[in-house]
């Protein structure tokens, strides 16, 4: 799933020029959490990649035996995901290494020690699902802080050799090839992650935070061509070249998984190839690259094919054939679901989205899957970390506010929770307009990319994100971490979330009182 393209189409909210009043923070401090394990004392990740950055210098990683090993022996070890961090930091292999190599062997352990757990999940443990967070954020702040000492490592990518290309073959004929030299299999499963506030949106909407945003399946012609089958917010599903969004302009993370068992390799290589052609039948004689094949999915109902959602494509391709079926990527046992009231309430009645859904992570919890190799922009990292710490906050403010959004979302009704249409949209601008709000000069053309399906409230609220909330906190983030460097100190997450939470609250009281200003005229 990827950032919409329609960052600014709708002024209702956002863009208005009405009065409203501008109310300050709460004087009342709020503990920045991170989701998922809102117990956990962040102070503990400002001493890794604080020792990472600044700490004291080595020319290599400590010698205290194999990395891996005693990793996993603290996760063994520890009782729950606190004692886990602080074991791990104990451990003080976190210093300022002297060469690119160290942080890589160490960011490479790290994943190695998830890579492993993650496999033995069957039960989908409170612990094992929050060291799997905890190994992840030590993961990528060695790779952060590795890119702001040797800014000339501009990405990485780790290889698992022991999955090889012979298994993608189909009939004698070899249905593989390479992405960004990643080996890579017609029916794996391509995980990613965008920097935009959407995409951190999505990848974290589940009480468990997920690690990507977006979920793709390749398709691999018998002459090797690759193309992706994609479901977009934008224009619903397309088969898509990869040169635009994974060559030219590569992911901030890119995961490939694959099924272990060779017979689901090869039944998923058919079942990509009944939806690929499905794919031709269902657009007849027009190019299956321009015209969409099914509607984006935005209630992310996977029960239901007739639209489909990114992860929804994988999902819904392995049911087709009966073998692969046993092996889906998503069994719906391992689905994100959405608990938290405050959380649900904001989705299912806001949004309009149902609360239990395959979300693109999700494979990770599936021991039927491992990784091929995992690919890293690090270039990007720095956005990213302050797009996750933004919609973590939006979501605890979220929380803290649960009254005053229950008002908003009564007031929310009175707009509609219709679908888009162009002609519709047209006539509530002209509306806004007579009532004195002030629409871009573009406001009419933009109507027109509007993506099918879609609703206003759902719209609303991805342009406050995008338009407002995103460029706010990316901003003055990017400002306050410029700041930290150049007293030798990191942008930690614990002052980072703090400072985000501030601005998120703040802004959600202009954002309501706007609400209140032009609904309440209607």
């Amino acid at each position: 799933m990827r950032a919409p393209l329609y960052l600014a189409l709708l002024a209702l909210i956002s863009c208005s020029q009405l009065p409203s009043a501008h109310r300050g923070p709460s004087s009342e401090a709020i503990k920045p959490i991170y989701q998922g394990i809102p117990e956990v004392q962040l102070g503990l990740f400002t001493e890794w990649t604080q020792g990472l950055y600044a700490g004291d210098k080595n020319q290599d990683l400590p010698n205290q035996g194999n990395i891996n090993e005693l990793v996993l022996n603290a996760f063994t070890n520890s009782k729950d995901a606190n004692e886990f961090l602080a074991s791990v930091i104990n451990l003080k292999i976190n210093k300022h290494y002297a060469q690119s190599s160290a942080y890589r062997k160490l960011a490479e352990g790290l994943y190695s020690v998830r890579k492993k757990i993650r496999t033995s999940l069957t039960d989908q443990g409170k612990y094992t699902r929050q060291a799997m967070i905890i190994l992840n954020i030590l993961a990528e702040e060695t790779l952060y802080t590795m890119y702001l000492n040797f800014p000339a490592q501009k990405t990485i990518r780790f290889d698992y050799a022991s999955i090889n290309m012979d298994q993608c073959k189909s009939a004698g004929i070899k249905r593989g090839t390479k992405l960004n030299e990643i080996p890579m299999c017609q029916g794996d499963i391509v995980l990613s992650k965008g920097g935009a506030g959407t995409s951190s949106f999505i990848s974290r909407i589940g009480d468990y935070p997920g690690n990507f945003s977006h979920s793709t399946v390749p398709y691999i012609s018998p002459k090797g061509e690759l193309l992706f089958i994609e479901a977009e917010i934008e224009d619903g599903v397309k088969l898509r070249s990869p040169e635009k969004d994974y060559i030219n302009d590569s992911k901030t993370k890119l995961f490939v998984y694959r099924a272990k068992n060779p017979e689901t390799v090869k039944a998923a290589i058919l079942s990509v190839d009944k939806i690929y052609n499905e794919i031709l039948q269902k657009v007849g004689k027009e190019d299956p690259k321009l015209k969409a094949s099914y509607d984006y999915d935005f209630a992310m109902d996977a029960h239901d094919s007739k639209k489909l959602f990114c992860s929804e494509v994988a999902y819904y391709a392995y049911i087709q054939n009966p073998t692969a079926k046993l092996d889906n990527p998503y069994p719906e046992k391992y689905w994100s679901s959405v608990k938290d009231p405050a959380k649900k309430v904001f989705l299912t009645r806001f949004l309009n989205t149902i609360s239990s859904f395959p979300a693109p992570s999700d494979i990770e919890l599936n021991p039927s899957y491992d990784i091929v190799a995992m690919q890293f922009n690090l270039t990007k990292f720095s956005k990213d970390r302050i797009m996750v710490a933004l919609i973590d906050t939006f979501f605890q403010a979220i929380g803290e506010h649960h009254e005053e959004m229950g008002k908003v979302l009564d007031l929310m009704k009175g707009l509609g929770s219709a679908e888009v249409t162009p002609e519709d949209l047209q006539k509530k601008l002209k509306m806004l307009s007579q009532m004195g709000v002030k629409l871009p000069a573009n406001a009419t053309d933009m109507t027109q990319k509007i993506p099918a399906h879609i609703n206003y409230n759902q719209v609303v609220f991805f342009s406050f994100l995008n338009d407002v909330l995103s460029p706010k906190v990316y901003a003055a983030m990017t400002a306050l971490e410029k700041q930290s460097l150049a007293k030798g100190k990191i942008l930690d997450l614990e002052t980072m979330r703090a400072q985000i939470y501030s601005i998120v609250e703040n802004e959600m009281k202009v954002y309501f009182d706007k609400v209140n200003s032009i609904l309440t005229k209607r």
